[in-house]
């Protein structure tokens, strides 16, 4: 089931690279409400509502309590079947076309098991598509969350 078109994560990109990082997991909230999350009482989870489904934004932090990423399940395959796999991988092709129509070529592919395509911003923010049997998911990693790239 697509739970979020491919243009979702690209507006919330285009959000993200603009807060001025960093920000304390304690300070998120007027930001996630400006990306249309909700707050919930986990203070690291946000609800994004897409269809009248609500999915889970979920936060990263570092010792210092600072965001350091974010994820959210864009698509899933909850027959766990072969036609969801195709959904996915077709929903994940869409995503990489509409990444790079946005930013350009990514900073980084990988292939095999769970496929992933990454794009660089500047300030050292990446943003992620990955792939897999039963899931595509989209990450996006803050400053705090560079040395997961460099």
């Amino acid at each position: 089931m697509i739970i979020f078109a491919p243009q979702e994560f690209i507006t919330w990109v285009n959000m993200l690279v603009q807060f001025p990082w960093p920000i304390q997991v304690d300070d998120f909230v007027p930001y996630a409400e400006r990306l249309g999350w909700t707050p919930t009482p986990r203070p690291t989870w946000f609800n994004v509502n897409a269809n009248n489904d609500t999915r889970n934004v979920i936060l990263g932090d570092d010792r210092s309590g600072n965001v350091r990423d974010l994820f959210l399940s864009m698509a899933r395959n909850e027959a766990e079947d072969d036609e969801g796999a195709v959904e996915l991988n077709d929903h994940f092709v869409s995503c990489v076309a509409a990444g790079r129509k946005a930013w350009g070529e990514p900073f980084l592919l990988e292939a095999g098991d769970g496929p992933s395509v990454t794009w660089r911003f500047p300030g050292d923010m990446f943003a992620q598509v990955i792939s897999g049997r039963w899931s595509v998911l989209f990450d996006f990693f803050t400053p705090e969350g560079r040395r997961q790239f460099l």
